[in-house]
């Protein structure tokens, strides 16, 4: 890094007339070669090229740190929904199937064989219903988790 260092403040991108004057005293000096001149401007101008590469990449890879930023932002909010959800969502229902095991075993005390029927209908259906299938209608339905 030193080396970009002491490139950039040889050649400074902003201040381009440094390196013209230098080419321009080495080409009006008789004892240097024109190779010479021609090689130093070229070395010059690949420096001032590589210092503005340089610059650009990190303007780059600073917007790419900020989208990033945004999109964690954003999975760790949705992220917070759907575990508030899937909480609630099995929590109703832990408390819908307990109450028809507890309906269930009623019924059977009682020989109630409609009760019965009843109780291990809904508590087939509440099984064969999935909080991930309406998660995903959520999703469909509202773009959470959707990135732009």
């Amino acid at each position: 890094m030193s080396f970009f260092n002491n490139l950039k403040s040889l050649v400074p991108y902003t201040q381009k007339h440094r390196s013209d004057t230098l080419i321009t005293s080495l080409a009006q000096s008789k004892t240097t070669p024109v190779p010479i001149v021609k090689a130093t401007k070229l070395v010059i101008q690949s420096a001032a090229d590589l210092i503005n590469t340089c610059e650009v990449e990190k303007t780059k890879r600073s917007t790419i740190a900020a989208q990033r930023d945004v999109a964690i932002a954003n999975i760790d909010a949705q992220k917070e929904i759907i575990l508030k959800y899937m909480a609630f969502a099995f929590s109703e229902r832990a408390a819908v199937l307990t109450k028809n095991f507890d309906i269930l075993d009623v019924a059977i005390q009682n020989n109630d064989y409609n009760m019965l029927n009843l109780a291990l209908g809904t508590i087939v259906q509440v099984v064969q219903t999935s909080p991930f299938h309406e998660i995903q209608q959520i999703v469909e339905g509202k773009g959470v988790l959707r990135f732009e």
